[in-house]
């Protein structure tokens, strides 16, 4: 019986949007009794989702319950269905295997972050003369530029005594201009590959990367591929653990959406054809290169497909960087939005359900900024409401994507809301900042910076968390009636707006005491 029932899941698996059909009618399911019950002013609404008014109920409830089905039903499609099996790898020794190059875009980066993909790019195994390592650099003085030349060039002076080596370039210019996207147009211009492997300056690849995960590529329409991303110092200290939950939550649904939606660029860690990105005139020079530029490719008729194959990353060690990180990729995402929204709506390459999944998952940050910060911080929302949406939206991830056991994800759980909530001033500064075409200026996220910022720097970093805590505190004090009334009603929010402050300061201290 339970096979019968788990190759029957499978058939259903196999058919395209299937996943979404499911949750969506789930939700529907759910929202209809939900009306239904607050119509008639019963309990029920707040057992089946949390009520305040019609708009929360229908509109913002919707985008809450849709999330907790999508990750719900993510992991279990992932464990019955199985998602699509690798392909099988390539041998080192056969003939006519591509040529493949490795982009590595690096900005004022210390020696001891950038050696990192440098090496990982060195140890792929994989045949030399079909191999080529480029290294773009735009620091901004010689210290940074000098150490990593003479790095790249002591590595392949080493390999080359011993085998021949891979083709090695250092390419440098000046200036910001183009972003991220520049330095990868900048190496693509001298590239000699089929293929592109992107790796940020943190990153890591196991050495048999390529031999796994070009055989995708067999696939004339693939257009690029995202590998799986794990975070490798997680353990480092409470910044990073609280984000690598909601890294680990989105590689989880990315094999749900191999099949059943979108998959998008990272960023760091994927292959891209040649064709495509020539296809799309190459990278998109703008902030969110990475978005902006895959799902052009995709529209331009090619598929995007995520691997489920080991690579790694550093996360932000300081909170400060992780603030900056974050609110860089609000202003990104919404400066998306306005300029290819309108073509993906219309685009008849992509398919209903495809569309909903892209739209939501660019739009989920910004209903963390906006619907958390502003319309629950300012809005007087009851208490149990608040703890509600907290399970839906915070917990529920946590305990989906973790395996530490339950005391151990309670732990985590408290350092997720700990951090996470201080950094929803962050996505609401850097969508009011797109929303307004506010310019960018993009800087890269440190890994390994761990100096303790001064008490002015703070204030000036973190003003717009301090100003929106303080007016709202002075509109919550002359809202309330009572100090019950403020408890019940108002709470929730001090305790957002509070973090927002509270929670700088002191992870300014202790992440850089932890060293």
């Amino acid at each position: 019986m339970r096979a019968m029932l788990r190759r029957k899941i499978a058939q259903i698996g196999a058919r395209p949007g299937a996943f979404y059909v499911i949750v969506l009618a789930m939700v529907a399911v759910a929202q209809a009794a939900n009306f239904v019950a607050f119509q008639n002013r019963g309990t029920w609404a707040e057992a089946v989702l949390p009520t305040y008014t019609h708009v929360i109920a229908l509109v913002l409830g919707t985008i809450f319950l849709f999330r907790a089905v999508q990750l719900v039903g993510a992991l279990i499609w992932a464990n019955v269905y199985g998602g699509t099996p690798l392909p099988a790898p390539y041998l080192r020794t056969q003939s006519k295997l591509p040529m493949v190059t490795v982009q590595i875009p690096v900005r004022n980066e210390p020696l001891e972050v950038a050696r990192t993909a440098i090496d990982a790019a060195f140890d792929l195994d994989y045949p030399p003369d079909r191999l080529e390592i480029q290294v773009i650099d735009n620091s901004d003085g010689p210290e940074f530029t000098k150490a990593i030349k003479e790095y790249l060039t002591r590595k392949s002076d080493d390999i080359s005594t011993i085998a021949q080596a891979p083709f090695v370039s250092f390419l440098h210019r000046d200036g910001t201009k183009g972003f991220k996207a520049g330095n990868l147009n900048l190496g693509r211009a001298q590239a000699r590959g089929e293929y592109f492997l992107i790796l940020d300056a943190d990153s890591t690849v196991p050495p048999a990367t390529l031999l796994q995960a070009l055989p995708y590529f067999e696939d004339t329409e693939l257009g690029f591929l995202q590998l799986r991303v794990d975070p490798t110092n997680e353990e480092e200290n409470i910044v990073t653990r609280a984000a690598a939950v909601t890294i680990r939550a989105r590689y989880m649904t990315m094999r749900v959406r191999d099949t059943q939606g979108i998959v998008q660029f990272d960023g760091h860690n994927g292959i891209f054809r040649g064709e495509a990105l020539d296809a799309v005139g190459g990278w998109a020079e703008e902030v969110s290169e990475d978005l902006v530029t895959s799902v052009r490719i995709i529209l331009a008729g090619y598929r995007s497909r995520f691997a489920d194959l080991p690579s790694g990353e550093l996360l932000p060690a300081q909170f400060t960087e992780l603030y900056r990180q974050r609110r860089r990729w609000a202003h990104g995402t919404v400066d998306f939005l306005k300029k290819e929204g309108l073509g993906i709506l219309r685009s008849s390459r992509l398919r209903w359900f495809q569309k909903l999944d892209l739209f939501y998952a660019s739009i989920n940050i910004l209903v963390e900024a906006f619907i958390w910060v502003m319309l629950f911080s300012f809005a007087p929302l009851p208490a149990m409401t608040f703890l509600e949406i907290v399970i839906l939206f915070s917990l529920l991830p946590t305990f989906l994507s973790s395996r530490l056991g339950v005391i151990g994800t309670i732990k985590r759980q408290f350092a997720l809301i700990f951090v996470i909530s201080a950094i929803l001033p962050a996505l609401a500064q850097g969508a009011l900042k797109g929303i307004s075409a506010g310019k960018s200026n993009f800087t890269v996220t440190k890994k390994n910076n761990f100096t303790r910022m001064g008490l002015v720097d703070l204030i000036k970093t973190y003003a717009f968390s301090i100003i929106t805590a303080f007016v709202f505190l002075i509109v919550a004090a002359l809202l309330a009636p009572s100090v019950a009334k403020y408890f019940n009603s108002y709470l929730p929010g001090t305790i957002i707006m509070g973090s927002s402050f509270i929670a700088p300061i002191v992870l300014n201290y202790w992440t850089s005491k932890r060293r």
